[in-house]
């Protein structure tokens, strides 16, 4: 079968910087081709066409959306499936052959105006949280097919590591973008909170404020402010998937503070892959990957309060912390894992054919 995946013209892959979407359409690539597909992969990329994490990435050039959809589909016109992922509008021009596939809550672009051809294609969320909020924006849209795919993780690459009691201190890892929307600043006030209560705790913070090009988080400035007067705090700043897998296997626990609405939430499940009990908020998606009391705790957006009581309870019960990681990582293999997210979208792509 020859697969074609467009990636949102949003986003520029610019040499090793992306995000989780990136990650996702790279991650599928590889699996579909191990199922021995003819796959191909685009998108809009600094300097042309690219190698990106081993993985050749074509670029399409940007001059309007239209034109970006109608270049991607002579590219592909022998294609028997085409992927958009979080650009719904392509799926318009060849929609029983089209999967649209929602990473975040996106508006959809004519449907007023062409509601049937959005409803004979395929969409897929990647949650229960998002399909909920994107349809009932569009009350007249009801694709053909409609299901939720969670993401997935490379349970191979975030494997649990060796974690001694040589430790001196407890280490909790944040892996983000530094913004308002990530809860950043409101994971800092929770460190300081605890800090003042005599809770010490090595915090490592993986990502930055200017991960993405119109997607700023806090300036330099703000940061240096925000960590004025902490202590034990660890700026590992923007780094690999390698990296950022290592970093979180040497640690306790992982916190997700969002105070936007997360669409998913993959910083959760790449952290209950290595073996971790995750903090997380009840926003968006994140209450469909962590179990409140089972895998690790939510709380409330915003609250930094009940952020930083929530790390004291899992520090104060080190076994619990044991049990929850063991079972994180049985979570995610049953539930997150590639070769299940793989061949449910191989599985999606035969039902499509079938139907001619």
């Amino acid at each position: 079968m020859k697969i074609a995946l467009l990636n949102w013209p949003v986003a520029i892959v610019k040499g090793d910087l992306y995000g989780g979407l990136e990650t996702s359409l790279v991650d599928l690539k590889k699996g579909l081709a191990r199922h021995g597909h003819d796959v191909s992969l685009f998108g809009r990329v600094e300097g042309g066409s690219a190698e990106f994490r081993n993985v050749p990435y074509s670029s399409l050039p940007y001059i309007g959306p239209d034109r970006y959809y109608r270049g991607f589909m002579r590219r592909n016109r022998d294609a028997d499936v085409c992927h958009f992922h979080n650009c719904p509008q392509g799926a318009l021009y060849r929609p029983e052959r089209s999967v649209a596939v929602f990473q975040n809550e996106l508006h959809l672009d004519y449907h007023r105006i062409v509601p049937g051809r959005y409803n004979r294609a395929t969409f897929v969320f990647v949650s229960e949280y998002l399909k909920n909020a994107v349809l009932a924006r569009h009350p007249g849209i009801r694709p053909r097919r409609c299901l939720v795919v969670h993401n997935a993780v490379d349970t191979g690459l975030f494997t649990p590591g060796p974690r001694g009691t040589s430790d001196p201190m407890p280490v909790v890892t944040f892996a983000g973008q530094w913004s308002a929307k990530k809860g950043f600043d409101v994971l800092l006030a929770a460190k300081r909170l605890l800090q003042q209560r005599g809770v010490r705790f090595v915090l490592r913070l993986a990502g930055g404020g200017d991960l993405w090009p119109g997607r700023s988080g806090f300036s330099q400035e703000e940061i240096g402010s925000l960590l004025g007067g902490l202590s034990d705090v660890e700026l590992l700043g923007k780094i690999g998937q390698n990296d950022l897998a290592a970093a979180l296997s040497r640690s306790t626990l992982a916190v997700v503070p969002s105070a936007w609405a997360e669409p998913f939430g993959k910083a959760a499940i790449e952290a209950m892959a290595c073996g971790l009990p995750v903090i997380a908020t009840r926003a968006g998606g994140l209450p469909e990957i962590v179990r409140h009391g089972e895998t690790g705790l939510l709380v409330e957006p915003g609250d930094a309060v009940a952020l930083a009581d929530a790390i004291q309870q899992l520090f104060e019960r080190r076994e619990q912390v044991k049990l929850m990681g063991r079972k994180a990582r049985i979570d995610v293999e049953q539930r997150f894992s590639l070769d299940k997210w793989i061949q449910r979208f191989d599985d999606l792509h035969q039902e499509i054919l079938s139907d001619g």
